[in-house]
């Protein structure tokens, strides 16, 4: 099977302006920082890539380095066939046409006629959802509108690779899904996808093969799950997590416990954050995940279920879930934080967050522990019935 992208030694390397201080003000000096480093890896056609990463890891470079957005410093990328991507708010559309108008020009500088869009007109509209602003100029939109719009467009475009930043590829939980579910249908009809994530889930469920960068490199390759299990296993070696950002707030302090409570688990979790500038109708959805990344649940506020926030710049902003649950089985379980202002811009969201180590039950050896499964059965929840 043939290549449909390979990278040869990719290196992209920008330079950073610092301001001198002291005696050194009004000077300024000029270092090298180096998002992608000496990067090689292949992408056979009609498989979908899943790209993992803490934040700052160089994922996003190498997609818009592969999306033609910007050029390496050294090495080459080799994309056999059309590629549409979607990676920042704005590209491919004018703010001034509307929807409607920037669907047929996005399909054009992708060589797609007009004929073949207006076949697939109904299908990308009705996908976006954006329903009478399809006529209004997208400088008139939301972010969340754009996305969705922009999303659709891209995922119903002819193309032989289909490359998605997973920040700018979700809305609402619901649409959200429905763009994972997309790019699962994009991936059957043998078409290529790059997409990165930070959905353990997804990843595993979606993708036929993963690389995992640091740092700028590329430090691992193979399949989903075992490069799914190296990354948690690099989240939960870097203990907790301090001073992260997500835009208006910055996570300060994670604290979370686990007390038993008879065959049962009473979890709380507690999130502070310091508000970076002012923010209105704030939702924080949670997402708890099992070791190998098995969503365990979440909490939906940015799907109208509230509750929601509104605090100034300089203020402290405290998350607090409490969970029952029944016992889990040893493992470090993780967190992950989706941020959403005003209920219709883009969700922002954080890499998994170290939370809770569950070591054996010493105090109760007759546990079951499944080959499969997120939870432990006591012994006496499981009966066996024989009848004559």
């Amino acid at each position: 099977m043939q290549a449909a992208v390979r990278v040869e030694g990719l290196w992209k390397t920008y330079l950073v302006r610092a301001l001198g201080r002291g005696r050194d003000r009004g000077q300024d000096s000029r270092r090298e920082h180096h998002a992608l480093r000496d990067v090689s890896f292949e992408v056979a056609e009609g498989s979908v890539l899943g790209v993992l990463g803490s934040n700052g890891a160089g994922k996003s470079t190498l997609l818009k380095v592969l999306s033609r957005i910007t050029d390496p410093t050294k090495g080459r990328a080799i994309i056999r066939g059309s590629v549409a991507s979607l990676l920042e708010v704005g590209t491919g559309f004018h703010p001034e046409l509307t929807g409607r108008e920037n669907v047929f020009l996005n399909a054009a500088l992708h060589g797609m006629g007009r004929r073949a869009v207006r076949d697939r007109l109904d299908s990308i509209l009705a996908f976006a959802g954006i329903g009478d602003y399809l006529d209004v100029p997208v400088k008139r939109y939301s972010s969340g509108m754009y996305l969705r719009l922009a999303f659709s467009v891209a995922a119903h475009l002819e193309t032989d690779i289909m490359i998605v930043d997973e920040l700018l590829a979700v809305g609402d939980a619901a649409f959200r899904a429905k763009c994972f579910d997309r790019m699962g249908q994009v991936a059957s009809s043998g078409r290529t996808v790059l997409l990165v994530s930070h959905d353990m889930s997804v990843v595993r469920s979606l993708c036929t093969s993963a690389l995992r960068f640091e740092g700028g490199r590329l430090v691992d390759s193979g399949s989903p799950q075992a490069v799914v299990n190296q990354y948690l296993s690099a989240v939960r070696s870097r203990g907790g997590v301090t001073h992260l950002d997500l835009g208006a707030l910055r996570l300060t302090r994670t604290h979370a416990e686990a007390r038993p409570q008879g065959d049962a688990l009473r979890i709380e979790i507690m999130l502070e954050f310091d508000v970076l500038r002012g923010v209105r109708d704030l939702a924080i959805d949670f997402l708890f995940q099992a070791p190998d990344g098995t969503r365990l649940l979440q909490s939906m506020p940015t799907a109208g279920l509230g509750p929601y926030a509104t605090a100034a710049a300089g203020a402290k902003l405290t998350f607090r879930l409490s969970l029952d649950l029944p016992r889990l089985p040893p493992g470090w379980y993780t967190g992950m934080i989706y941020a959403q202002e005003d209920r219709s811009d883009p969700l922002l969201h954080v890499s998994e967050i170290p939370l809770i180590d569950m070591g054996p039950d010493e105090r109760h050896p007759e546990t079951i522990v499944p080959s499969f499964g997120a939870v432990l059965l006591p012994r006496h929840q499981v009966q066996l019935d024989v009848r004559p």
